[in-house]
């Protein structure tokens, strides 16, 4: 079953850290989108950083593709990726750190 994994909280929580646990446990995170990472390879430039990670997320749910997104749940783009990968009938699955 295609998986959408939202692992959230605050900066600096740990989610980073809970997502290496939970890839060493789980076999079903598919790919890990983390904004912070992909920011850090744009050379720290955060618009660009969330462009390419909104665009890795269409991706995976346009291909039928097990994902994970760390996020702060700040603003309203997550809630309107669980609810386009409801319809793509995904399962959704949240770790609130």
């Amino acid at each position: 079953m295609k998986t959408y994994t939202i692992i959230g909280g605050v900066n600096g929580v740990g989610k980073s850290s809970l997502t290496g646990v939970l890839l060493a446990n789980l076999q079903d995170l598919g790919y890990v989108i983390d904004v912070d990472k992909i920011t850090a390879q744009c050379n720290g430039d955060k618009i660009t950083g969330r462009k390419k990670a909104i665009k890795k997320i269409n991706d995976c749910i346009d291909k039928g593709i097990s994902f994970t997104q760390e996020t702060t749940l700040s603003g309203h783009k997550t809630l309107e990726t669980i609810k386009r990968a409801i319809d793509r009938n995904y399962k959704i699955r949240l770790f609130y750190v």
